[in-house]
């Protein structure tokens, strides 16, 4: 009896999961020395159960296959995330997740309710954006916007 493999919804999400430990892994040099471990055993451990669960888990008890669609969307959107990450040090963390927040929920078909469209963004973005600067002390990226203190 030969199994044909499917595409899964599991096996699109952990794929799309694998992809962001992998460009993860590839920024840890970025990282001081003495930091660097722990990250590093997580991303190994995560990249190792990913790539298992993948080969031997993934799509055992699913018998709903994903349509074309569904996978070009993954796709489209993953590369959405992937541009918000690089645009994040020449835009800045505010204008990169506003951009980044507007396209998406345009994407996933949210523009029918506007008041939710313009200020979901907007506070979600703020609220992120207040609890890292001031209340964490951890500095997000500025970008062009570094001239404006907020």
């Amino acid at each position: 009896m030969n199994k044909k493999k499917t595409i899964t919804e599991e096996r699109i999400f952990l794929l799309c999961l694998l992809t962001a430990l992998i460009v993860f892994f590839t920024q840890l040099r970025e990282i001081p020395q003495s930091g660097r471990t722990y990250p590093m055993v997580l991303l190994i451990v995560g990249i190792a159960l990913c790539i298992y669960i993948i080969i031997f888990k993934a799509g055992k008890n699913d018998t709903n296959t994903v349509q074309k669609r569904q996978t070009v969307d993954c796709i489209i959107l993953s590369g959405m995330v992937l541009l918000y990450i690089v645009m994040q040090n020449s835009a800045g963390y505010i204008i990169s997740s506003l951009v980044f927040l507007y396209a998406a929920l345009f994407f996933l078909g949210l523009k029918n309710n506007k008041l939710l469209f313009f200020l979901y963004p907007i506070c979600i973005t703020l609220f992120i954006y207040l609890l890292f600067n001031k209340v964490l002390h951890v500095l997000l990226p500025e970008g062009f916007l570094s001239a404006i203190a907020l």
